[in-house]
């Protein structure tokens, strides 16, 4: 295998997409001047409900569909004259499949018989890349003898054996159940820092994009709404569709007092992001864990009363009824348990807080 590409004295790759427009002949657009540049040699997710256009902006940065406007780019140099082969892309689409007459090892060096190398150099390449993904041993093994995760990684190791500049992946880990989708994000963690390429990978999984990615972009209805590092996206949405998109999120009505105060309800907030000018309506932005509940008679929170509790192990799930309606709590389980039916103070945090306009 080459050293990684972020070893000193390598090039980097520098994808971009420049106004990209795609319409099918109804005249439906999937994507609407669409502008996006991942960081290079990073792993960037791009999340959005089904019909977002995800898939299809990876179908057009490999070839396999030809965009209406606009341009990508790698490198400075534009793709579109380019057929899929000639380009330096790996795009695994979603549910993508071995070849099941083939075992592991011919599996991963198919493409590259095609490429002129002796037979030699075929398969040291393809034994380099079944060790970098942990899979020696299993060179002889038919893909029907592999668990859905090795099935995966095989896929992948086809993919870099080719030494592609991109990785491009749609829906990766879809099919597969929780405790594996857990273990495989880490491992694709591992693997793009390790072959220090830049890769893409599509998921309408929240969860996943948060944990996988230096870089989220989020898609709605063929528009970049936002990008940023999922901490950014996260604590700084641009609007209320970004919020939700990224985890439980209530909206309330609430009132700027100025100088980082605000009211919601009857709690009066102070050191608030956002919330400096003058007086005026605003809607506040509240993630459950920003919620914290005490014992009746603090004396410093809104009253308010349990409606349900879910155990969630390290965290206790709570909704409780106030003047503002029922909220979503989301506090650690280690402070005393508060039953159904029970009366509680709710007092709100800073974190997890931000000021929209009305």
């Amino acid at each position: 295998m080459r050293r990684p590409r972020g070893a000193p004295g390598t090039a980097v790759a520098e994808l971009a997409f420049r106004a990209v427009t795609k319409r099918y002949g109804t005249g439906r657009a999937a994507l609407l001047d669409f502008d996006f540049e991942p960081p290079a040699r990073r792993l960037s997710a791009i999340l959005g409900p089904s019909g977002s256009g995800k898939s299809t902006l990876l179908r057009i940065a490999a070839g396999l569909e030809a965009a209406s406007a606009g341009t990508v780019t790698l490198d400075g140099r534009d793709l579109g004259p380019l057929a899929p082969g000639d380009r330096p892309i790996a795009f695994l689409a979603q549910g993508e499949l071995l070849f099941p007459h083939l075992n592991v090892i011919e599996n991963v060096a198919f493409g590259l018989r095609a490429s002129g190398l002796s037979e030699a150099e075929v398969l040291r390449r393809g034994r380099a890349t079944l060790e970098m993904l942990g899979l020696v041993g299993f060179e002889a093994q038919a893909p029907a003898q592999l668990s859905g995760g090795q099935a995966q990684r095989v896929a992948l190791a086809r993919a870099l054996v080719l030494e592609p500049e991109v990785i491009l992946l749609d829906e990766p880990l879809a099919n597969l159940d929780e405790p594996l989708k857990r273990r495989l994000r880490g491992e694709m963690r591992d693997l793009q820092r390790l072959v220090g390429v830049t890769m893409l990978v599509v998921t309408h999984d929240q969860a996943e994009a948060m944990a996988v990615a230096d870089h989220v972009a989020l898609l709605h209805e063929g528009r970049l709404m936002q990008d940023g590092t999922p901490r950014e996206v996260y604590a700084d949405p641009c609007s209320e569709y970004v919020a939700a998109c990224l985890g439980d999120v209530e909206l309330l009505p609430a009132r700027v007092l100025g100088q980082g105060r605000v009211q919601v309800g009857t709690l009066v907030l102070e050191g608030v992001a956002g919330a400096a000018g003058p007086a005026r309506r605003v809607r506040l932005m509240v993630r459950p864990q920003a919620w914290r509940l005490e014992a009746v008679g603090s004396g410093r929170g809104m009253p308010g009363r349990i409606v349900r509790k879910a155990y969630l192990g390290r965290l206790a799930e709570y909704v409780v009824a106030c003047d503002l309606g029922e909220v979503l709590a989301l506090v650690p389980s280690g402070a005393a348990l508060h039953e159904v039916d029970a009366p509680v103070d709710l007092m709100l945090g800073t974190q997890g807080l931000k000021v929209l306009p009305d």
